[in-house]
């Protein structure tokens, strides 16, 4: 949805509980509506689009809106309001607490002015249509994310990511233009950071097993069969992600001794041949270790082998922090306090 579209939305929401509004004018370039109040009296309205607004990233995201236009307008305060196919409740709080109204398109308006108050459901604008457009509504959507966050500072042409990705360029100028509407990707193919990370976040669910017993490291017919890759002309295999992962890379985590770790494996594939040949808990408590299918190549092949001391390859920062970000308590404190070493990107 692009910013003419929210603005439209804002003016149907409206329409439909009887607000009278209506567009700025070209001149009048800090402000995109207005409303019209009794007694002759207007309310000036900034209209900002995100595809999903959740507490993650968005203070961020706020102030640096906040600083892009003026705060008022011929000594009107200017309302800002926040469209979204989403908001979260907690996302609801923070925009109250910054003044901020917000249009749900599930079906939610909420609005706080001199003079104006608004908080009421109203008909959903998410259609099916919409519903297909979601960037990560396939795995392309997933794979195009992780290559413009892995390098963020570096533009890629969509040949040279569908290259990558293994993807026809026509699939990810199509996942690129859902990126672009959902203002997740700019004019430029660059990551809108920490946007993309936290909308990847939200769709990261990789599938997991729990195993009784890890690989020997001397069966060499049962680590050929779960494509462990162990040796060093094998460049893709098993990572060790999650909070083990994160320890190496300095980040703030404190863990008990013995703690299990999780690894990345290549697909579901090997999920199941793994608990066939390494056996299944008797409960989860007794693990040796928790083994997720990797939801892009990128987190087996672009492994960490020259970093720390750990004795297994180690997941890329990104996918470490997309690990802690699905714990929406401790992780993600965690991720607040945490910079990866300098070779690595923040983009969360």
């Amino acid at each position: 949805m692009g910013g003419a579209e929210a603005q439209r939305a804002v003016l149907d929401a409206l329409g439909h509980i009887g607000v009278p509004a209506h567009l700025a004018t070209r001149s009048e370039s800090s402000v995109d509506l207005w409303i019209d109040l009794p007694g002759d009296n207007r309310t000036p309205v900034e209209v900002h689009y995100t595809s999903l607004a959740s507490v993650d990233g968005l203070p961020r995201q706020l102030d640096r809106r906040n600083r892009q236009r003026p705060a008022a307008i011929n000594g009107h305060e200017i309302l800002k309001i926040l469209v979204a196919d989403r908001v979260t409740a907690a996302a609801k709080d923070l925009l109250r607490e910054q003044g901020w109204g917000w249009l749900d398109l599930r079906g939610h308006l909420h609005l706080s002015a001199p003079g104006l108050f608004v908080h009421t459901d109203i008909p959903p604008a998410i259609t099916p249509q919409k519903r297909r457009s979601d960037p990560f509504s396939g795995n392309s959507g997933i794979e195009v994310a992780v290559e413009l966050l892995l390098d963020p500072s570096t533009p890629a042409g969509i040949r040279v990511l569908a290259k990558r990705i293994d993807r026809s360029p026509s699939t990810v100028s199509e996942t690129i233009s859902r990126l672009r509407h959902a203002n997740l990707v700019d004019d430029d193919l660059q990551a809108v950071i920490p946007d993309l990370f936290w909308s990847l976040a939200s769709a990261w669910h990789p599938a997991s097993v729990d195993i009784a017993s890890l690989p020997s490291r001397t069966d060499h017919g049962v680590l050929a069969a779960l494509q462990v890759g162990l040796g060093a002309d094998t460049p893709s295999g098993w990572a060790l992600g999650d909070s083990l992962a994160a320890i190496v890379y300095d980040a703030p985590i404190a863990l008990r001794t013995h703690y299990p770790p999780v690894f990345y494996v290549p697909d579901e594939r090997i999920l199941r041949r793994s608990v066939q040949l390494l056996g299944a808990p008797s409960e989860p408590s007794r693990r040796a270790a928790t083994l997720r299918s990797a939801p892009t190549r990128a987190v087996c092949s672009r492994r960490v082998t020259d970093f720390g001391d750990s004795d297994w390859p180690l997941a890329h920062p990104l996918f470490v922090a997309l690990d802690l970000a699905q714990d929406r308590g401790r992780g993600r404190e965690i991720l607040g306090e945490w910079t990866p070493p300098n070779r690595w990107h923040r983009v969360w």
